[in-house]
């Protein structure tokens, strides 16, 4: 028997709630003929981040959507402060304390 490589391809709906599995020989005429019916309504979603999902219909997409499982994770809005911004704040404070207590126009103002 010569060495033969087969083909297959499985498709399946990514719902946690939904079990809808196909596997199937590329080359086999028959088998894709008889593929169900599920598989016109299939649909694939990329994400910004290439995320990839597939469902086999609208209510498997909707709840896979409602799950969480689309939102990409955010970067961290957060960032922390450097030495120059913890300068750069106190001279902004120092400027706004002396425009409060300072006489109008005569304050100075030293940013050491």
């Amino acid at each position: 028997m010569p060495i033969q490589d087969q083909t297959t391809r499985k498709i399946s709906c990514d719902n946690a709630k939904c079990d809808k599995t196909v596997e199937f020989d590329l080359q086999d005429q028959a088998a894709i003929a008889a593929l169900p019916d599920w598989l016109r309504t299939y649909r694939n979603v990329v994400l910004g981040n290439n995320t990839k999902f597939g469902y086999c219909s609208d209510v498997c997409e909707v709840e896979g959507v409602t799950s969480g499982t689309h939102n990409v994770p955010e970067p961290k809005q957060v960032q922390e402060a450097t030495a120059a911004d913890a300068n750069r704040v106190a001279a902004q404070a120092a400027v706004v304390e002396a425009m409060k207590t300072g006489a109008k126009g005569k304050g100075k103002v030293s940013l050491k």
